[in-house]
């Protein structure tokens, strides 16, 4: 059976307080990590979009250093 390992999730998230939005990026058996900070949801969803998968390929090159 082959073995998937499963991916790390992206989810926008208000900030405590109402200050802002933030991107909420949870590995699989790891603790999130939140990373931004945005004026809006839209923001956020657009970095999500557009800057997700540059930032996962740095995360995961310092992870296996």
């Amino acid at each position: 059976m082959p073995y998937f390992k499963p991916k790390l999730e992206f989810a926008t998230a208000e900030m405590k307080g109402g200050k802002g939005w933030c991107v909420r990026a949870t590995p699989p058996n790891g603790a999130p990590v939140l990373l931004g900070s945005f004026k809006t949801e839209e923001e956020a969803r657009e970095w999500i979009k557009h800057k997700s998968l540059e930032w996962l390929k740095e995360f995961e090159g310092g992870r296996h250093a």
